[in-house]
């Protein structure tokens, strides 16, 4: 969405940003994470709040071990 307000704003034709949209590959945020010698990390960078983590946590199929970084 913001890609096609930019867009917009700089006067860019809506056929290009409606064809730019099309193939966006978004950004890695949320709930995102890799595999290494059988264990799954998964990096929830959207868990800005305790109720976000919460239900992030709970959605989880697997024993957990939570890593929490406090700035």
């Amino acid at each position: 969405m913001g890609a096609a307000l930019a867009g917009k704003v700089l006067n860019i034709r809506k056929e290009v940003i409606r064809e730019s949209l099309a193939d966006f590959q978004g950004l890695n945020t949320g709930l995102s994470g890799n595999h290494s010698c059988g264990i799954n990390f998964i990096n929830d960078s959207k868990a800005t709040n305790v109720n976000s983590a919460w239900y992030a946590i709970e959605c989880m199929e697997t024993s957990i071990v939570w890593i929490v970084e406090y700035r």
